[in-house]
């Protein structure tokens, strides 16, 4: 988790997303790159 590692509140200024539609949308309307990050959770 990148933003959980960023010091002091630069962590705060990032919200992730869970869902994948609502980040294209947000990324899209704010003009902003959209990051995706794969997991393997058991």
């Amino acid at each position: 988790m990148l933003a959980a590692s960023l010091p002091g509140r630069a962590a705060e200024r990032f919200a992730w997303r869970t869902d994948l539609e609502e980040a294209r949308t947000i990324a899209a309307a704010e003009g902003k790159p959209l990051l995706i990050a794969f997991r393997c959770e058991p």
